[in-house]
């Protein structure tokens, strides 16, 4: 549902005349195949659409984007990514640590034991 209400948006007016800014969403790359590539309808000889029914997938299954293309609509012109390598994630945690005392952290998803865990869900999502 998220994807459809975003879809929607970044199809106004404001959005594609002035831009916009995806803040921390897409996660990775699924979530950005699922909001900007999509499926071209495909048409019988009469130009009538044949329905394409999404396949069901099985548990741990993940969905196939082969014959998806870009929505040129809504696809970014450009992108900034603020990103840091592997060998920087202890410098990182480093100053989460000197910018947060312990217990100001330990109250926010930005102690110690979640910084580590959500940077390596981060590496893994994005295989990077």
């Amino acid at each position: 549902m998220l994807f459809k209400v975003l879809k929607i948006r970044l199809t106004e007016n404001d959005c594609r005349n002035r831009g916009y800014i995806l803040d921390g969403f897409p996660r990775n790359y699924k979530q950005a195949q699922e909001i900007f590539l999509y499926k071209p309808k495909k048409f019988d000889e009469n130009g009538e659409e044949i329905p394409e029914e999404e396949p069901e997938l099985e548990e741990g299954e993940e969905k196939s984007y082969d014959g998806y293309v870009i929505r040129e609509d809504i696809f970014p012109k450009s992108v900034i990514l603020l990103d840091s390598k592997d060998s920087e994630d202890n410098l990182l945690l480093k100053r989460v640590k000197e910018v947060l005392s312990e217990k100001e952290a330990f109250a926010t998803h930005y102690n110690a034991a979640d910084m580590e865990r959500r940077l390596k869900l981060y590496r893994k999502a994005n295989n990077s």
